[in-house]
């Protein structure tokens, strides 16, 4: 799927294209995650992470949605350098 606006130059990961109908379940009031995380390929090929946040705003007296990308990334990857930091510190101290 290709998005459009800024992130033109990217596609959603064939993973994350079950979470893009979560829209149209809100709207029917359905139970869908906030703030769902989805995964894109850029241009060259390198997949980021992307938080999507998501806002009901009045416009030009319209209903519209507002979406922000945040990309986490460079945070996914420090939390499982942490993760894995952790496991090598526990498992020292069960080794000695």
């Amino acid at each position: 799927m290709k998005l459009a606006g800024p992130l033109c130059k990217t596609v959603i990961h064939p993973k994350s294209i079950p979470v893009i109908p979560a829209h149209g379940k809100k709207q029917r009031g359905e139970s869908v995650p906030d703030n769902p995380k989805v995964d894109i390929i850029g241009k060259d090929g390198t997949i980021r992470n992307i938080r999507v946040y998501s806002n009901e705003v009045l416009w030009d007296g319209k209903q519209q949605r507002q979406l922000i990308y945040h990309d986490i990334t460079e945070l996914q990857k420090g939390e499982e350098a942490l993760k894995h930091q952790n496991k090598t510190s526990a498992t020292l101290w069960i080794v000695h």
